[in-house]
């Protein structure tokens, strides 16, 4: 089912576990390209480290060309985390019976009113009908409960192991938390941000 699949992510370093942790799940061959807004080596540090075949600037007005002259047999999988150009760019990528779960759309958080311009929900759902794509929110509250135990199981043993790579970016103290989280959706952290507020 996982098997040979085209994935594409929209921010590898979100509170996502897949993504976050690893450019290839342990028990998949899936290709795996993705869009970052750090730095070079943060970018880098996706593709040797984390495993991803390509990890491309979020923020390179370039992006749409970048991603197709890197995708040019489409996406099988878009798991979208932000929204706005980076969507725009997948959109007309995503191949015939694409799965889109959207687990974030931070570009948009802050808008205050819809975005200037034509509407583009005809252009969405042409693309959604044409090409059969499905597109779901993913929420984790929805299978936390049943299925903690089994993700808690797999994880613990990639993680021991190295097939998954776990990176915190660890700040201190509750008064750096506003900072912190102004960071997050900036993109300056490096990982799973965390706030630590005592050392029990």
């Amino acid at each position: 089912m996982y098997h040979d699949l085209d994935v594409f992510s929209s921010r590898q370093w979100g509170a996502w576990s897949w993504p976050r942790w690893s450019g290839r799940s342990p028990r998949s061959r899936a290709r795996a390209w993705s869009a970052s807004p750090g730095a070079p080596t943060t970018r880098r540090h996706a593709v040797e480290e984390l495993g991803f075949d390509v990890c491309l600037d979020r923020r390179d007005p370039r992006l749409a060309e970048r991603l197709a002259g890197a995708r040019p047999g489409g996406i099988d999988v878009y798991f979208e985390n932000v929204g706005g150009a980076v969507f725009d760019a997948a959109l007309p990528l995503l191949n015939l019976g694409a799965r889109v779960p959207v687990v974030g759309l931070i570009a948009h958080y802050n808008d205050e009113a819809p975005p200037p311009g034509p509407d583009r929900l005809p252009l969405v759902m042409t693309a959604v009908l044409q090409k059969r794509i499905r597109m779901q929110g993913l929420v984790i509250l929805d299978h936390y409960g049943d299925r903690f135990d089994a993700f808690r199981r797999d994880m613990d043993a990639w993680v021991a192991d190295g097939r998954v790579k776990l990176r915190e970016d660890v700040v201190d103290g509750l008064e750096s938390a506003p900072t912190a989280f102004m960071g997050l959706l900036e993109g300056r952290n490096f990982g799973k941000l965390v706030v630590r507020v005592g050392d029990g």
